[in-house]
């Protein structure tokens, strides 16, 4: 087990978190408490440069999707550290989520896990099944002596939401000029991101001749893809109704957006 004397002081600084709690109606932030850890630590020599570590700023998900955290280190070797990562709610004080040693800590459900690949200098935190009551600040930390924090991923959560279905004839120029008719699905404003969707010519489902492109988060944290059915020319005139369905978690029934060619000429 590695620094077996760090890991008594940080189980030390959860006590005195609960102590300090009870005693104070202040609410303290990481930054606070950072420095009341460092100033335990302070009698540790680290023979280690300071390391940085860079998490991102946000991540936003949805519920029941699965998330990962990851945590670069620089100016030091990640395996010759201790690492940990922390979560901190709005009014709490930081709580061990995940440690080297122990794995998931006590009282955190075993969907967060913890990893470290030390050929890559990374750690990685790594949630499955996200709940709504996982929204917090999470802190990566790694110790040799002392205690180096990231700066916090803020992880959000928005609600589910519907797609919007929209479906585009070929152009007039495309036919007569390229002899091919390509129809456009539409498919955007949806979470969570997973989404199927489904061609039918006059009923029969069509699985050839079909591109769609690769799912795009949006700034709204929704998101969109497009799927594409092309036909020759001969063949999009032989036909009458061509259809795109949807299919979302957020749908009973699959959404469906239909044309018919004639209304078309």
């Amino acid at each position: 087990m590695k620094f077996n004397n760090l890991r008594y002081l940080m189980e030390g600084l959860e006590r005195s978190q609960q102590h300090v709690l009870a005693s104070s109606t202040r609410t303290f932030t990481m930054t606070e408490w950072v420095g009341f850890l460092a100033a335990l630590m302070f009698c540790l020599h680290s023979t280690y440069g300071d390391p940085t570590l860079t998490q991102p700023g946000s991540i936003s998900t949805s519920p029941g999707e699965t998330v990962k955290i990851t945590c670069t280190m620089a100016g030091g070797s990640i395996g010759s550290y201790y690492t940990s990562w922390y979560w901190q709610k709005p009014g709490s004080a930081p709580v061990l989520v995940w440690d080297e040693d122990d794995e998931t800590a006590s009282g955190i459900p075993d969907r967060f896990t913890g990893s470290v690949d030390s050929s890559s200098n990374k750690m990685h935190l790594t949630i499955t099944n996200v709940q709504s009551d996982d929204a917090a600040d999470y802190y990566c930390a790694v110790a040799s002596g002392t205690v180096t924090f990231g700066k916090g991923t803020k992880l959000s959560l928005s609600e589910p939401r519907k797609p919007t279905v929209s479906l585009l004839p070929p152009s007039p120029v495309q036919i007569t000029e390229k002899n091919t008719a390509t129809l456009v699905c539409l498919v955007s404003g949806f979470n969570p991101g997973a989404v199927e969707i489904e061609w039918t010519v006059d009923g029969s489902v069509r699985g050839d001749h079909v591109e769609t492109s690769r799912i795009q988060q949006e700034a709204d944290n929704t998101f969109s893809v497009s799927s594409y059915l092309t036909l020759s020319a001969s063949e999009w005139n032989l036909h009458e109704l061509y259809s795109c369905g949807v299919k979302h978690e957020t749908l009973t029934n699959p959404l469906q957006r239909t044309i018919a060619r004639s209304n078309c000429i």
